[in-house]
């Protein structure tokens, strides 16, 4: 049974592209480790600064997974820190299952 990461990211204001552009670099490092982004999404209306990605994951040690395969990642060493700053709140994660009615 797959599982899935909600991900939901607060950027500041006026820094939503630059947000994207490092995020872009970031998810290849990601897939590397075995999450597959099923798909990513930003507000277009209330919270338009609000990125929220769905990663698909095998399982539910996944998380602290790649959270050690970033750490020694070289790129993510550059990469990490920068995104961090552009964030208005902390990362919230959710690890999920689909619901009886979803395709």
């Amino acid at each position: 049974m797959s599982l899935y990461v909600h991900a939901t990211i607060k950027i500041k204001p006026g820094k939503l592209f630059e947000a994207y552009e490092l995020l872009g670099r970031i998810v290849p490092e990601m897939e590397k480790a075995g999450w597959k982004l099923i798909g990513a999404y930003q507000g277009i209306v209330g919270e338009t600064s609000t990125i929220v990605d769905l990663w698909e994951v095998q399982d539910a040690n996944a998380v602290p997974a790649l959270m050690a395969s970033l750490a020694a990642n070289p790129k993510m060493a550059e990469l990490g820190p920068k995104l961090m700053e552009l964030f208005a709140q902390e990362e919230f994660l959710q690890l999920m299952v689909k619901a009886p009615y979803s395709p």
